[in-house]
Order: structure tokens, then sequence, then C-alpha cells
């Protein structure tokens, strides 16, 4: 009697250690799937991690010749403001060459006319 009821006992406890030997086979199971998952998540959040790296370098290069345009565009505009002021100089100039060039020419006739008086 007492050797069926150890029977018994060892079968139930066999049992038992099945059952939770599945239960950890599933369980293990299931961790390795979602390591799996984590690691795909990993890797993808690193090709994220580089795709934002590589943004970021191409808007700082962006960024730099916005920059280097910028200034050459106030370049440019401190360039065109010194034309129109030499161009204002330039017609300056050439009314006061004008106004020389009329005024010789009337010293020109008077002298003609000196001369023509004078003979």
């Amino acid at each position: 009697e007492q050797l069926a009821q150890e029977t018994r006992d060892a079968d139930s406890l066999n049992a038992e250690l099945s059952s939770c030997n599945y239960t950890m086979h599933v369980r293990l199971s299931e961790c390795e799937t979602e390591l799996a998952e984590q690691s795909h998540i990993r890797q993808e959040l690193e090709h994220k991690q580089e795709a934002l790296s590589a943004t970021r370098e191409e808007l700082d290069r962006m960024q730099r010749e916005l920059e280097d345009a910028l200034r050459a565009a106030s370049e440019l505009e401190v360039a065109r403001s010194e034309c129109h002021t030499l161009r204002k100089d330039l017609e300056q100039k050439q009314k006061e060459l004008e106004d020389a060039l009329e005024a010789v020419d009337e010293h020109e006739q008077i002298l003609q006319k000196s001369e023509t008086t004078y003979r």
C-alpha cells in the first residue's frame, strides 16, 4: 500500500514537473520571440538614428550654404549701392563736362565775333 501511495505521489510530482517543464518551455519560447522583436526594433532605431544623423548633417550643410548666400547677397547689395553712387557721380561729372563744353563753345563764338569785329 505504501509503495502504491509513493508511486502515486511520484506520478503526481512527475506530472506536476512535466507541466512546469512545458510552462517553462512555452515561457522561454515567448521570451525568445520578445527578444527577437526587441532586437529588430533596436536595429530599426539604429537605422533611424543614422538617417537622422545624415539629415542633420545635410541641414547643417544647407544652413552653411544659406549663410554664404546671404553674405553674398549682402555684398551684392553693398556693391549695388556703390554702383548707384558712382553712377550719380558720373552723371554729375558728365553734366559738369557738358556745361564746360558749352561754356567753351560760347567763348569760341565770342572770340569769333570779336575777331570778325576786329577785322
